[in-house]
Parts: C-alpha cells; sequence; structure tokens
C-alpha cells in the first residue's frame, strides 16, 4: 500500500467517487502531522538507533538473499531513478515525482540488463533505447515493446523502523 496524495489520485482516476465524509474531522488533516515532525519513535522505543540517517528519513527498504540495503527518499531530489546492483540482483528504483508512488524492479529482460545511466529522469533505458512505463513495468515503445520488468517487493519506512529490524542493513549512497 502507498498513500497517494488525493489530487494526484483524482487525476489518475477521474471517476473515483467519495462516498461520504460528512461528520469527519479528519478530511485534510493528518492526525499523525506531529508524530511526522518530531524525532520520537512511538510508544515502543527503537532498540537499534543507526545513525547514517536521521531517525525519520523515508526510505525504501529491500531485502535480497537475506542481505538488506536502504534508499532514502531525498536521493529522489535529483533523478527519478536510481539503478543499483545489489546481491547479484540489478535493481531500478523509481519515484514517481507527481504521485509520489515507488517502484522496484529487476532491471534484467531476458539476458539484457538495461540501464538509465545517461538520463536518470527520463524513463528511456541506454542499453535498447526503450521507453518504459515505470508505474507498469512494461516497455511501451523500442527494441523491448511489451516486455516486463519483474517487480521486487520493498517496505517504504521509516529509517529507525528499518534499520531497527535489519541492523546489517547497506544504505545506497554511503
Amino acid at each position: 500500500m502507498q498513500k497517494v496524495p488525493w489530487g494526484a489520485w483524482k487525476k489518475l482516476h477521474p471517476d473515483t467517487l467519495v462516498l461520504s465524509y460528512q461528520g469527519s474531522r479528519t478530511i485534510g488533516y493528518d492526525t499523525y502531522g506531529e508524530y511526522h515532525k518530531n524525532e520520537e519513535t512511538g510508544i515502543f522505543p527503537a532498540r537499534n538507533i543507526d545513525a547514517r540517517l536521521g531517525i525519520k528519513t523515508n526510505v525504501i527498504g529491500i531485502e535480497v538473499n537475506g542481505k538488506h540495503k536502504a534508499y532514502p527518499f531525498y536521493l529522489f531530489n535529483k533523478a527519478a531513478i536510481i539503478t543499483d546492483e545489489f546481491q547479484g540482483l540489478n535493481l531500478l528504483v523509481y519515484r514517481n515525482k507527481d504521485t509520489g508512488t515507488i517502484h522496484v524492479y529487476d532491471r534484467q529482460v531476458g539476458e539484457v540488463v538495461i540501464d538509465f545511466e545517461k538520463n536518470k529522469s527520463d524513463a528511456t533505458d541506454s542499453v535498447t533505447s526503450t521507453t518504459w512505463d515505470l508505474e507498469n513495468g512494461i516497455g511501451i515503445k523500442g527494441d523491448m515493446m511489451g516486455k516486463t520488468l519483474r517487480p521486487v517487493n520493498f517496505l517504504n519506512v521509516y529509517w529507525f523502523v528499518w534499520a531497527d529490524y535489519f541492523h546489517d542493513t547497506e544504505v545506497f549512497g554511503n
């Protein structure tokens, strides 16, 4: 599950109907607003505070072959696409700047490993010149049109949560 701003959702799904909001005082209000802004970890204290990132840094956490890696959200301030190799898996981590949704894929399609090194904000890979729909992981134009990228499971969590469970985590960019 991913949180998407209402405006972005409505743009993607213009026929969406809101059943009822009469009497609700939480519409347009984040009841956890103060929690997101402070350094408190909640009612259960974290056991493993890892100072490599700020406690409430949002990260994308992945597990491959029992090993763990985190990708801080701030990486997406410079590019929409991050490519990486971790535990023999060629990863593509993508964040949609309009909706905030995250997608993680295996970049290997058949025998080819696609790459985006030349332009990390464009969805056209530099190996096959295929343009990809990264929301759905499908080649939409070029040599790999109709091919799909295999999704990789991930979690979108605060750093303190991920680090508390996975002490041995590598952090991309560190």
